[in-house]
C-alpha cells in the first residue's frame, strides 16, 4: 500500500475500514441542495457587487463587446484553473492518479486514492479561497469600468463552489479517522470507527456496514437502500432549517471577502 511520508494519502483502503457514506452530487437531495446553495450565494454576490459598484460610482462601466469577450474567455479559463487547483493539492498530498473530466456542463477532478479528513478539506476549499483572494486583488487593480468583469468571475467562483462548500459541510460530520475516495462527481467516505454518523441526508448511508439499528437513520432498516427520490423536498427544507449557523458563517465569510476587496481597492486602486 503506497502512502506519502505524512500518511495523508493511501493507494488502497486500510484494513478495518468500511464504507459509511456516499455523496453523489447528481442524486437527490444533494443535487437540489447544491443548486439552492448556489442561487443563495449568487444573490449575495450580486447584492455585494451592486453595492460595490455604486460605492465606487462607476457610471462609465460599459458593456462593450471586448469586455464581454474577455469575460467569456475569463470564465472558461477560471473553470480550468479551478479544477487544476483541486488537482494540484491532490498531488501535493500524495496522489498520482489524478484525473479530470466533464459530466454535462460540470467539470470535475478525481483520483483513485484515499485521503484523510484534513488534507481533503484543503483540497475541497483551496480553489474558492485562492481564486477568491486573487480576484479580490485583481478587482482592486483594474480600471473602474472593468471591475464588473472581475466581479462576475468572482460571482462564478463563489456560487460555482457550492458543491465544494457542501462537501466541506459533509466532511465536518465525518469521524476523525475518515478516509475519502473522490471519484469526481461521487465521493465515498470510509471509517474504522463504529460511531454513528448523524445529521446528513439519508441518501448515501450504507446500512450493511452499521453494527446495530441505532446507527441507522430513522425510518430505514439495515441492508435497505436510503430513499433518494421520494423525500427529497422535505429533506432539503429540513437541511436548510437545521443549518442556519452554516449560512450565517457563509455570509460572514463573504462579508469578510467583500471588506478585503474594498480595502485592497482603496489601497491599490487609489
Amino acid at each position: 500500500m503506497r502512502q506519502n511520508s505524512k500518511s495523508q494519502c493511501f493507494s488502497s483502503l486500510p484494513e478495518g475500514y468500511h464504507e459509511i457514506y456516499t455523496l453523489d452530487l447528481q442524486k437527490k437531495p444533494h443535487f437540489w441542495i447544491i443548486q439552492v446553495l448556489s442561487i443563495v450565494l449568487a444573490v449575495l454576490c450580486l447584492v455585494f457587487s451592486a453595492l460595490f459598484m455604486a460605492y465606487h460610482s462607476t457610471d462609465n462601466a460599459s458593456f462593450g463587446w471586448i469586455k464581454c469577450l474577455v469575460l467569456a474567455v475569463g470564465c472558461i479559463i477560471y473553470m480550468i484553473l479551478h479544477e487544476l487547483v483541486h488537482g494540484f493539492f491532490l498531488r501535493f498530498f500524495g496522489s498520482r492518479t489524478v484525473s479530470f473530466g466533464f459530466v454535462g456542463w460540470a467539470a470535475y477532478t478525481g483520483c483513485k486514492d484515499y485521503f484523510r479528513k484534513k488534507p481533503y478539506l484543503v483540497v475541497a476549499l483551496a480553489p474558492l479561497v485562492i481564486w477568491g483572494i486573487v480576484l479580490a486583488i485583481l478587482c482592486a487593480l483594474v480600471p473602474a469600468d472593468w471591475k464588473w468583469v472581475v466581479l462576475i468571475i468572482q460571482l462564478i467562483n463563489v456560487s460555482g463552489a457550492s458543491g465544494d462548500i457542501y462537501t466541506t459541510w459533509i466532511l465536518s460530520k465525518m469521524p476523525k479517522d475518515m478516509l475519502s475516495h473522490d471519484e469526481g462527481i461521487a465521493m465515498k467516505f470510509y471509517s474504522a470507527s463504529a460511531d454513528a454518523v448523524s445529521g446528513l441526508p439519508k441518501t448515501g448511508f450504507k446500512k450493511e456496514n452499521m453494527s446495530d439499528e441505532e446507527n441507522v437513520p430513522d425510518g430505514i432498516t439495515k441492508n435497505e437502500e436510503a430513499p433518494d427520490e421520494d423525500n427529497a423536498p422535505s429533506e432539503i427544507t429540513a437541511w436548510m432549517k437545521a443549518q442556519w449557523k452554516f449560512f450565517v458563517l457563509l455570509i460572514a465569510v463573504l462579508f469578510a471577502l467583500g471588506c478585503l476587496a474594498g480595502y485592497l481597492n482603496a489601497m491599490l486602486g487609489g
